[in-house]
């Protein structure tokens, strides 16, 4: 009679299974982060029962409030911080150079009126064809 071998059974480590598991882990944690784009300004956007998105790139402008000690609103131009006192020069050369591209004005709800209006106004005046005031979409 022939003998039978008995196979040996096929088994898993998992101490090196761990090590990969958690070494991919860590690595993508560490680069989710990095990956996000985010606004250099912190804003709060009011909110509105429409809104269009557009898919064309256009020219952004940014309003956070006045905060103290210096009651200084600040402000970017397509996600450049610039100074508040010299918007209009940042925002004449992105008007200058893309005339066809809307500029939309994302001010925060807490921003004062009469700052937003002088913003839109020095658009205006600056020569933008279109202008947009920027919402969150209510749900």
């Amino acid at each position: 009679m022939k003998r039978i071998k008995k196979s040996k059974k096929a088994d898993i480590m998992i101490t090196p299974l761990c090590d990969v598991s958690f070494t991919l882990l860590v690595v993508l944690m560490v680069t989710t982060p990095i990956m996000m784009v985010t606004s250099p300004l912190n804003i709060h956007l009011p909110k509105a029962a429409t809104v269009e998105p557009r898919q064309n790139a256009n020219i952004t402008v940014t309003v956070t409030p006045a905060v103290p000690p210096d009651n200084i609103n600040k402000i970017s131009i397509n996600e450049k911080v610039v100074p508040f006192d010299k918007y209009a020069i940042y925002l004449k050369k992105e008007i200058d150079a893309h005339p066809d591209r809307m500029v939309i004005i994302k001010a925060d709800r807490a921003c004062r009126h009469g700052v937003i209006l002088s913003i839109i106004s020095t658009t205006k005046k600056l020569g933008a064809q279109r202008i947009s005031v920027g919402t969150v979409q209510r749900t």
